[in-house]
């Protein structure tokens, strides 16, 4: 998480872009028949099966990625005035107020550093009334 204050002229992306809709790993869940889509749910259902999906052939190489897109899709989805933000280095955030919220860096902390559940993220960002 970053307080970027005044952006430097970020660019919004929208969040129905098929860039950033994480299909495998909904696809990953609804062959399981686990909530999928861009849900609280969907992220619980990952955490849960956590070992799983990393152990998993065609989803394990690319889950950090998969889970950022979809904490920041349910970011964008729950919390008032979220929105997906491109830095002028093309990274995509999501912007939260004044903060930018790294959904990468969150996602991969959790997954390879036993960071803080996205979940928690959302749960901590829409108690707020952000």
């Amino acid at each position: 998480m970053l307080d970027r204050g005044a952006r430097d002229s970020p660019g919004e992306i929208d969040s129905d872009s098929a860039l950033l809709q994480p299909e495998d790993l909904s696809q990953w869940l609804a062959d399981r028949g686990e909530p999928f889509g861009n849900s609280r749910e969907a992220l619980v259902a990952v955490e849960r099966r956590l070992d799983e999906a990393l152990d998993d052939e065609e989803l394990g190489h690319m889950l950090g990625g998969e889970v950022a897109l979809l904490l920041g899709q349910v970011l964008v989805a729950n919390v008032d005035g979220a929105r997906w933000v491109v830095w002028p280095n093309g990274h995509p955030v999501v912007g939260v107020g004044r903060t930018d919220l790294d959904v990468t860096e969150i996602a991969d902390a959790y997954i390879y550093r036993q960071g803080e559940p996205p979940s928690a993220v959302v749960d901590r960002y829409c108690s707020a009334g952000r």
